[in-house]
């Protein structure tokens, strides 16, 4: 897939504007606060439907307008055909069109797939077990139809849930029968939440050779990479992932004894305690907690290695995928940005970034054709060299 143009208007503080792509590679530069990171943001969010930076659809009208309408338009060729795909937001309802015909949302995620690295999934290691399942999650609900509704089912069980157990901790309406509501949606939580965490698992048992193959030639030494899947619902209150043992584990049965014996406890917390909502993912390497044992340059060198495996596999799968990096070479040193510029270097699919670095500087380091713009004010243009 090759994206040819993106334009834009009413995008956060964007121009309106209209952007040709003549490379595969494609870097924004210019200071911050000019909207390098609202242009990968447009980017990303046509082709997947959602803002890399969880930000609520409100937040992407300009600012210095009235309206809450904006528009995101590409063209893309694929299969040596010009396709067409457009989001048109009006009062804070985004439609998407591909070759002017109405589809949903997630239709998108089918065409490709968005990688992104940025600042925010830099810090999983440091941050808490929900930024490290969502680390995960993201690549399950990208794997597919099936892998999708796996993912949402279980959030929109845990949201009916929760719902349920708010009313219950307050006693509004019939207490005994909201009772019964609780235990059909246990077992359907149940059944969910032991889906998801097979795929889960899944995910990271296909990750792990491209994972450690890149920590590998980044450290330029053998390491021991383990990844422990943490449920605590098991009576020993963590499981020690294990590649063969993890998915052939069934956690239904320790699941719904979990919910069983905490069943007081989620209604006066009104808030369900139990599921892969409370499950935790840790790397270890050579036997150590890489919360505790790594420097912080290492575990962002940990988070950048998994990304770029589940680039890599995605592709293997033969699936089309987008590379977002937001403004990633200030949060790494020279080793770790020289690991990324070799995997750049490599990568023949679209891949847009942005950067504060100086053009001279990156054409140097990625010795690759990228096509550059400086972004000031919320204006974009194609970047004029000094040694034009």
């Amino acid at each position: 897939m090759k994206i040819v143009s993106i334009q834009t208007d009413g995008f956060r503080n964007l121009k309106p504007s209209k952007i040709d792509f003549t490379e595969n590679l494609n870097c924004f530069i210019g200071e911050n606060g000019q909207g390098k990171s609202n242009y990968l943001e447009a980017v990303s969010y046509i082709f997947s439907g959602s803002s890399f930076r969880k930000a609520k659809i409100e937040h992407m009208f300009n600012f210095e307008s009235c309206s809450k309408n904006f528009t995101i338009e590409a063209q893309f060729i694929e299969n040596k055909v010009l396709n067409n795909i457009r989001v048109k937001c009006r009062e804070s309802k985004p439609e998407f069109y591909l070759n002017e015909k109405k589809i949903s949302r997630s239709s998108i995620k089918k065409k490709v797939a968005s990688v992104v690295f940025s600042p925010q999934s830099l810090s999983a290691i440091q941050q808490g077990p929900e930024s490290r399942r969502k680390l995960v999650d993201l690549v399950v609900e990208n794997s597919g139809d099936k892998a999708y509704r796996i993912v949402k089912n279980f959030e929109k069980t845990l949201k009916t849930k929760n719902s349920l157990l708010r009313i219950l901790r307050k006693q509004e309406g019939i207490y005994e029968e909201n009772l019964k509501t609780l235990e059909s949606l246990n077992q359907l939580m149940c059944l969910h939440a032991q889906e998801l965490t097979r795929a889960r698992k899944h995910i990271l048992l296909q990750l792990m050779p491209g994972y450690q193959e890149f920590l590998e030639k980044t450290w330029g030494k053998k390491i021991s990479l383990n990844i422990q899947y943490i449920e605590p619902e098991f009576s020993h209150h963590e499981f020690d992932f294990n590649i063969e043992s993890g998915l052939k584990k069934d956690s239904k049965l320790n699941l719904m004894q979990a919910i069983s014996d905490k069943k007081q406890l989620e209604i006066l917390a009104g808030t369900s305690l139990v599921g892969p909502h409370k499950h935790d993912i840790r790397i270890e390497i050579n036997g150590q907690d890489s919360r505790f044992y790594c420097s912080q340059g290492q575990q962002r060198l940990l988070v950048l290695g998994f990304l770029t495996a589940e680039a890599q596999w995605r592709v293997e799968r033969g699936q089309q995928v987008l590379l977002i990096m937001d403004d990633l070479m200030s949060e790494l040193d020279s080793v770790k940005q020289n690991a990324l510029y070799e995997f750049i270097k490599n990568w023949r699919g679209p891949c847009f970034m942005s950067t504060v670095l100086t053009e001279n500087k990156l054409t140097h380091l990625l010795k690759e054709k990228v096509q550059f713009f400086e972004v000031s004010t919320g204006s974009i243009e194609p970047y004029k060299s000094s040694e034009a």
